[in-house]
């Protein structure tokens, strides 16, 4: 009885300290602006997946601009499912809001375009 009351209160620690790390997002983009030199273009919306991991955020490659390549962007605090979270790398910032609005902003240093995004996304793995 006392080893299962022990595992009982080591897997209730250590979930909390690790809640929902290594949730899934798929996003389906709303809006898909390029500002470069010759103006503005709404391009076409597409989609893309990213991981939740323990202070970094796993983009998937997939066909989306955005996703083209897999890269990982760092955040800070911790992440718990449903709070605001911000991340950012040397060319990309990447805000998870109430865990559904998703807002990209990326500077494409090719041709010096940035590239703004809004996407809603939905968990489509959740850890437990």
């Amino acid at each position: 009885m006392r080893i299962l009351f022990i595992v009982l209160f080591w897997t209730a620690l250590g979930s909390n300290g690790l809640a929902n790390v290594g949730d899934v997002y798929f996003c389906d983009e709303i809006q898909h602006m390029i500002l470069n030199r010759e103006g503005s273009s709404q391009e076409a919306l597409d989609q893309f997946e990213f991981k939740v991991l323990e202070g970094m955020i796993e983009v998937e490659p997939g066909s989306s601009r955005f996703s083209n390549r897999k890269y990982f962007i760092e955040y800070m605090g911790s992440y718990d499912g449903n709070q605001f979270i911000s991340a950012y790398d040397m060319a990309t910032k990447f805000v998870l809001k109430n865990d559904k609005q998703l807002m990209i902003t990326h500077i494409r240093y090719s041709d010096d375009a940035f590239i703004n995004i809004i996407a809603d996304c939905d968990k489509i793995v959740e850890t437990l």
